[in-house]
């Protein structure tokens, strides 16, 4: 991003600080302000449950700037918001339409393994095009809309993680980063009390469709998805040989530390060495 405090604050309908310094300008945004070095990143005073962001507004606003919604902390270089999370949301997604419009995106979702196969995909995608991956697992409503404002804008493809806890959100999350393609690792129990079962689980993951313009997706052999009745354009399915899916693993070994398989994929072949141990990351791969 490359935003001034007054376009920021005019972007997410807050208030600037009367003495301010409209023109500071901004290219990064965090939340963690241990990793503020420079006055150039925006910081999200959010709230947790064992701490407050806006302890640090005060310091951090000297040189830098940052989004807060405690009156109590307003002071100059910040923009008062009704709440940082929405704020961030609404800029990211000006962002995005606006100045990212021409960016691809693989969005990766699951119960587990989302964060491996994100690394994975990001490593194999970068032997060919500029690629931006989102940092550690900031996957949520609250982390992602601070990773699309971070991601450089000569980018080709972006490959996000996309979590949720709360139904709803992985619909709000792809209409912010409005993938062109997607991943669903599977389906487990993770967070089923806020969804009831497994198939609420489903169709929560599967409303990663709701931002895209055509649904491409690659996906476990799932029957609860296969069951669903959520149009897709076009999907992969991915499973042990044997399986009927179309992507398929077989002749999986380990020695020292590497697994090494086959992986199949219209009619070809390709053998694949990994340096790590576990069959559950040749499904990943």
């Amino acid at each position: 991003m490359n935003y001034t405090l007054k376009d920021i604050a005019e972007m997410c309908g807050g208030t600037l600080h009367p003495q301010s310094e409209s023109g500071r300008v901004f290219t990064t945004v965090d939340s963690d302000s241990r990793k503020i070095k420079a006055s150039t990143t925006l910081f999200a005073a959010l709230r947790g449950d064992n701490f407050d962001g806006h302890s640090f507004v005060s310091a951090l606003c000297k040189e830098g700037g940052a989004l807060i919604d405690d009156p109590n902390y307003f002071c100059p270089n910040s923009i008062l918001v009704e709440s940082v999370k929405k704020a961030l949301y609404t800029i990211a997604f000006r962002h995005r339409n606006e100045k990212l419009s021409g960016l691809k995106v693989l969005a990766v979702t699951g119960s587990v393994g989302k964060t491996t196969v994100k690394n994975m995909a990001a490593l194999v995608m970068g032997a060919k095009y500029r690629v931006y991956k989102s940092a550690g697992n900031r996957n949520s409503l609250t982390g992602l809309p601070m990773e699309v404002l971070n991601i450089p804008t000569d980018t080709e493809w972006a490959v996000l993680e996309a979590g949720m806890s709360d139904p709803g959100e992985i619909a709000q999350i792809s209409r912010l980063i409005k993938p062109n393609a997607a991943i669903i690792t599977n389906i487990g129990h993770s967070h089923i009390l806020a969804f009831g079962s497994r198939e609420g689980i489903c169709a929560e993951k599967l409303s990663i469709v709701e931002g895209m313009e055509n649904s491409l997706l690659v996906m476990p052999n799932e029957p609860l998805i296969k069951n669903s009745t959520v149009s897709i354009d076009e999907a992969v399915y991915c499973g042990a040989q044997g399986c009927g899916c179309n992507a398929c693993y077989k002749n999986v070994g380990e020695e020292s530390g590497i697994t090494e398989f086959t992986a199949c994929y219209n009619d070809k072949e390709t053998v694949i060495k990994l340096p790590a141990s576990g069959i559950h990351n040749v499904q990943n791969a």
